[in-house]
């Protein structure tokens, strides 16, 4: 009768490890399936969210060539711009977890604003030597370095930077009038 009950409860016991087994594996499962969603749903809207960008960055260039405001942008991406003897107003410029590459060639006397919003990027700014030159910075641990020799004279160009940055570098450097 001992023998019975020894094995009654082996029996009893094996159906408790197996019924724990069973839950562990469904939690298992359970968690498996929700890391595989977030995966998915993460995967989703960072493919939306890079079409977006692809048709605004696309849809900015064709403004870019037709008005006066430029708008350009770097999001994880490294981006050299050139501009020479445009007609130039104001140029914004974003970058995030980028690098941006700036020329300024102006020959005319007039003023040009740069708005920057810099999120952990690197952004070099060249401008001619004869430019007037004035710089705001607003951000939080972001480090602007002004390496331009300003120009007294009132028949120059005159570039005014506007920065708002987050852990971002900002260099503005003169082009001597050889490299132009």
């Amino acid at each position: 009768m001992e023998e019975t009950k020894v094995l009654q409860k082996t029996k009893e016991e094996k159906k408790k490890l197996q019924e724990i087994q069973r839950q562990e594996r469904k939690k298992r499962h359970k968690r498996n399936v929700k890391t595989l969603s977030a995966c998915l749903v993460t995967g989703t809207a960072l493919g939306v969210y890079s079409f977006y960008r692809k048709k605004k960055s696309k849809m900015m260039e064709t403004q870019n060539d037709i008005s006066s405001e430029k708008y350009y942008d770097a999001f994880f991406e490294a981006k050299k711009i050139e501009l020479t003897g445009e007609d130039i107003e104001k140029i914004t410029v974003r970058a995030c977890f980028g690098a941006i590459l700036l020329k300024l060639n102006i020959d005319q006397p007039k003023e040009i604003v740069i708005e920057l919003e810099s999120i952990m990027s690197g952004v070099l700014i060249q401008v001619p030597e004869h430019v007037q030159f004035y710089m705001e910075q607003k951000g939080v641990m972001t480090k602007t370095a002004n390496q331009v020799q300003g120009s007294d004279n009132e028949d120059t160009a005159t570039v005014y930077v506007e920065v708002k940055g987050i852990c971002s570098g900002i260099c503005v450097r003169s082009i001597p009038l050889e490299n132009k």
